[in-house]
């Protein structure tokens, strides 16, 4: 490769690349510095090159928007006091694009203190970036992309910060901004702050971002990260960030539901074409006060003609209680919730329409795991409206399905394509023309699942034998006999993994005052649960996040366990007075919320067929729910400390109890052995079923095994400052 890289932005400066990065199949690099000439063609400050070819060479990839030169003056509107204002690049690991990051201080409508996106398949002149994610006026110095997550580090205080005006603002917080101080994950598809949030002394800024497998490395000029000593450098495990969590887009047919100006929801069958006969949804909800909607998997969010914009958990039958999602000082200037007509989300991005008002518009908008770390983005953009020959003034409830938009107008539904961002003009269609389509919020989700019956009925018999009702669950779903391995979780959120289990992340500095109490593998053990004792659920690799206790008004207990459904959809929450609270595709099958206990319920499982529960008390007590089979408890027997689990045997119709002092406790199950009789010394917070036995876990993360399978390591050498209270295997 013989690239000259010619003409230096700054009079006097000799051309220079200031930072390179290759897509992982080597075809392409990407260049930034000072030169406005790349191989005679014009590249203000970024060329893409062409390594297949032979000689390489320079690629039809052109953007004019680092060329931040007055025309008149000459005057450089970003960096005056350095010949670039490029500071890094990287590649995604897909090849698909790449972020640059900049210094050179704020100035509005410029890439200055910015990390912008870019395409790498696209080609021609005047190309402008994919999203551009601002922090007011500080510099950005490094990047590095792992894929679901985009990590920038500088000397930022803010993410998600365009101050409005044309001044430079110094760094200042913004409507709408988010704290993320020095070191920042942004989502790949907006450029909004995830969770993570680990904070870093800022000085100028962290030089060096490298990704590999297993973390991220991070260079800096300080010494302090995520509140820990490491000097100039350090190493996060990939396992910190927390990806953006991820929603199936609509697909049709579905079911259309409608909030109606009457305060009602309605729900129909709807194939694109024919919406169904209507049914009213029985709901508490008053929506007479919505001004649009939209859903994301079993959540359901609302605009309200108060400003708020809100959200409920949503099983296809049953609303949860309401939680309000934070503006961040987003005031009616920046966001006119109570003035919007529709609304429906794609790709990051939060579309609607404002009441009298001919355009389409969006803003940014990532939801997390944790309602608290939704970010709804500060910039307004003009999808539609503005040329194209459509008015969106009209609408009145509108969604999103199988790549269309869909919208009530005069009572009558209308659709058109969309495709990119934005609607196809002259695709336009009216699909219905009922009478009773117009409403204050429209969104599709697919038609709930139908319940399965506790036996399967003659008419229908299964295809494969069904786990005999009363089975506890011995292992996963989709077990994987060669695997063996186990997580154990902190009262501080943070996992530990150990054999096969991988590690998906950890809630680790998001819990506030709450403890972590439980740890719940999915069935294939592609992903966990974490539970905190506030009832808020933290969803990791496959795990899909349903809906947490902390938005049940009723809630009358600290929370302490959490059991997955058979299928994964779905999972049951369980208090220390009993209380039982079910989400997704999990059913209520009862509980003791009041019924006075002896002890409180510290632990949970179901059957294996998913059509009950069992709880275990302190005091050794047993309850069964739904087709739970009672075998025997400790409940009217003295106990020299007190029960921490039940553990289902091997083949399903028995359990053990542990207690925290190591005792074991077998009904219809063989004893496997126990530290009852030994000095421990931290007690047992808990067990989980290990092949032919047990495996134990001491809050200290020592581990004692009784059963065939290897021991895989432990932190009993190495205790850790938070004590482990739940301990799960790949097994």
């Amino acid at each position: 490769m013989n690239i000259r890289f010619t003409e230096p932005r700054v009079d006097d400066d000799l051309p220079r690349v200031e930072t390179i990065a290759v897509t992982p199949d080597g075809t392409t690099l990407v260049a930034g510095g000072n030169f406005l000439q790349a191989d005679g063609k014009r590249r203000v400050q970024v060329a893409l090159v062409d390594l297949a070819s032979r000689p390489a060479r320079v690629l039809d990839w052109q953007t004019d928007r680092y060329d931040t030169r007055d025309p008149v003056t000459g005057e450089l509107k970003c960096a005056q006091g350095h010949d670039t204002h490029i500071r890094d690049i990287d590649v995604s690991p897909d090849g698909r694009y790449f972020v640059v990051v900049t210094t050179g201080g704020y100035q509005r409508g410029q890439l200055c203190d910015t990390a912008a996106r870019w395409e790498i398949a696209t080609r021609g002149s005047g190309i402008e970036p994919t999203w551009v994610a601002h922090d007011g006026g500080d510099s950005f110095t490094g990047v590095a992309i792992t894929g679901p997550a985009v990590y920038v580090g500088g000397h930022q205080r803010w993410m998600n910060n365009p101050f409005p005006g044309g001044e430079f603002n110094g760094g200042a917080e913004g409507p709408g901004s988010v704290a993320r101080r020095g070191i920042a994950a942004l989502d790949p598809l907006n450029g909004l702050p995830l969770a993570w949030n680990p904070g870093r002394d800022r000085g100028e800024g962290a030089w060096a971002l490298v990704s590999s497998a297993d973390g991220l490395w991070v260079g800096s000029d300080t010494d302090r990260l995520g509140g820990e000593y490491h000097g100039k450098i350090a190493f996060l495990p990939l396992s910190q960030g927390t990806p953006a969590a991820t929603f199936a887009m609509p697909t049709l047919p579905a079911d259309l539901y409608t909030m109606r100006l009457d305060g009602t929801i309605l729900r129909r069958s709807f194939d694109g074409n024919v919406a169904g006969h209507p049914s009213t949804l029985q709901s508490a909800v008053q929506w007479s006060g919505v001004q649009g909607a939209f859903a994301l998997d079993h959540r359901v969010y609302t605009g309200q003609d108060d400003g708020r914009l809100m959200m409920r958990t949503f099983d296809g039958t049953r609303f949860g209680a309401p939680a309000e999602v934070n503006l961040r000082g987003l005031t009616t200037e920046h966001f006119p919730v109570a003035d919007t007509t529709g609304m429906f989300y794609d790709a990051g991005r939060l579309y609607y329409t404002i009441a009298g008002d001919a355009r389409l518009f969006y803003r940014y908008f990532t939801a997390a795991a944790d309602i608290a770390d939704d970010v709804v983005g500060a910039d307004t953009f003009v999808a539609s409206g503005e040329g194209d020959g459509l008015d969106w003034s009209r609408v009145n409830g509108m969604t999103l399905g199988s790549g269309r938009v869909y919208w009530a107008e005069d009572g009558h539904l209308h659709t058109i394509g969309f495709s990119n961002g934005r609607p196809k003009p002259g695709t336009h269609s009216v699909v219905s023309t009922e009478a009773d389509l117009a409403s204050r919020g429209m969104f599709l989700l697919p038609s709930p699942a139908p319940v399965p019956p506790l036996a399967p009925t003659p008419s229908s018999p299964p295809t494969t034998s069904p786990p005999a009702p009363g089975l506890l669950v011995a292992g996963p779903t989709s077990k994987a006999p060669e695997r063996s391995g186990y997580w154990m979780v902190g009262s501080d959120g943070r996992v530990y993994s150990f054999g096969d289990a991988h590690h998906f992340g950890d809630a680790v500095g998001r819990l506030g005052t709450a403890k972590a109490v439980d740890l719940e593998p999915t069935p294939s053990r592609d992903g966990y649960w974490i539970l905190d004792d506030a009832g808020r659920v933290y969803a990791f690799g496959t795990a899909r996040y349903l809906g947490g206790a902390q938005f049940i008004t009723n809630l009358n207990a600290p929370t302490t366990s959490l059991s997955a459904t058979p299928s994964g959809r779905g999972y049951w929450i369980f208090t220390t007075t009993g209380q039982t609270l079910a989400f997704g595709d999990a059913r209520h099958y009862g509980d003791m919320s009041r019924t006075t206990l002896n002890g409180p319920v510290l632990d949970s499982i179901r059957t294996g067929s998913g059509n009950g529960y069992y709880m275990v008390a302190s005091d050794g007590g047993i309850f069964t729910f739904g087709d739970a089979r009672f075998y025997g408890s400790m409940g009217n027997q003295r106990l020299n400390a007190p029960v921490q689990s039940l553990v289902p045997d091997g083949d399903g119709r028995g359990y053990w109890l542990v207690a925290s002092d190591g005792g074991i406790f077998s009904f219809d199950a063989p004893f496997r052995g126990s530290m009852g009789d030994r000095v421990l010394n931290k007690p047992v917070t808990g067990m989980v079923p290990l092949g032919n036995g047990y495996l134990m876990v001491g809050a200290d993360g020592g581990i004692f095994n009784f059963s065939d399978r290897p021991f895989v390591g432990s932190l009993g050498d190495r205790p850790p400052a938070w004590p482990i209270v739940s301990v799960a295997a790949v097994d």
